[in-house]
């Protein structure tokens, strides 16, 4: 699967579960691993600052990818 289609998928997550928030920025993000399609993905996200988030997205227990958001609300 694409990185774009699955940062997509983060930040649409993201927007689901903490309404009114709009993402501005995307400071930082690595692809580890490939993700094939019909994998299951857990999405883990932490609060770094006022307006920034860390997230990080495993799969079959490797880790697929991580980085920052920064949002506003």
């Amino acid at each position: 699967m694409p990185g774009v289609v699955i940062l997509g998928e983060v930040m649409s997550c993201i927007r689901l579960h903490m309404h009114g928030i709009e993402v501005i920025a995307v400071p930082a993000v690595k692809f580890l691993t490939p993700l094939l399609p019909g994998i299951r993905v857990r999405l883990s996200v932490d609060k770094k600052q006022e307006s920034l988030l860390g997230f990080s997205c495993h799969a079959e227990n490797k880790l697929i990818c991580n980085g920052q958001i920064r949002f506003k609300v």
